[in-house]
C-alpha cells in the first residue's frame, strides 16, 4: 500500500514563516524610513512654492501697497559681491497693508485647495498674514508664519529679509 505523502509538515511551515518574518523585519524600517523622507521632502517642496507664490503676489502688487514711511528702521545694506567695503545704511519700511493668504487667492496666483500642506494635510489658514518689508530702494522682502506646518522645525517661518524687524535701529 502507498502512501500519500503530499503536504508540508509543520517543521517546514514554521521555517517559511520565520524566514519571511525575517525578510519583513529587515524590510519594514526601511520601507517606513522612505515614506518619512519623501513626506519631509513634500513638505519643503510646499514651503518654497509658499515662498515663490509669495514673491510673485508681492512682484506683482508691491507698489500698490501702503508702507509707514513715517516709522522706518535703519538697517545696513551690503553687495556681498563687494564685500564689507560697499555696506550703505538703508530705512526699511512696515506694510501698513493686511496681507494674507486670501489675497494670494483673490489675486488668481494659487486656489485656496493649494495652500494644504502634503505630509499632514493641513491647510494653512487662509486668513495667514504676510509682513511686507521694502526698502527706500524699493527693494522688498517678507517674513510669515505657516501654521500648517509643524513648529519643531524650523520650516514653519518664511523670511526672505536679511535682518529681523525687532533688531533694527529706529
Amino acid at each position: 500500500m502507498k502512501i500519500n505523502n503530499k503536504g508540508f509538515t509543520l517543521i517546514e511551515v514554521i521555517a517559511v514563516v520565520l524566514m519571511l518574518a525575517i525578510i519583513v523585519a529587515i524590510v519594514l524600517p526601511s520601507v517606513f524610513g522612505y515614506l518619512d523622507t519623501s513626506k519631509d521632502r513634500s513638505e519643503e517642496i510646499f514651503v518654497d512654492e509658499m515662498e515663490r507664490i509669495i514673491g510673485e503676489y508681492i512682484a506683482l502688487e508691491g507698489r500698490n501697497m501702503t508702507f509707514d514711511t513715517n516709522n522706518g528702521k535703519k538697517r545696513e545694506k551690503c553687495d556681498p559681491m563687494e564685500g564689507d567695503s560697499s555696506c550703505v545704511e538703508v530705512i526699511v519700511y512696515k506694510n501698513k497693508d493686511k496681507v494674507t493668504f486670501n489675497d494670494l487667492t483673490n489675486s488668481g496666483l494659487i486656489k485656496i485647495t493649494d495652500i494644504i500642506n502634503p505630509k499632514n494635510e493641513m491647510q494653512c489658514s487662509p486668513s495667514t498674514e504676510i509682513i511686507v518689508y521694502r526698502d527706500e530702494d524699493y527693494v522688498y522682502c517678507y517674513e510669515t508664519k505657516l501654521d500648517c506646518v509643524d513648529s519643531n522645525d524650523n520650516r514653519n517661518v518664511i523670511n526672505t529679509c536679511n535682518f529681523n524687524w525687532n533688531d533694527l535701529l529706529s
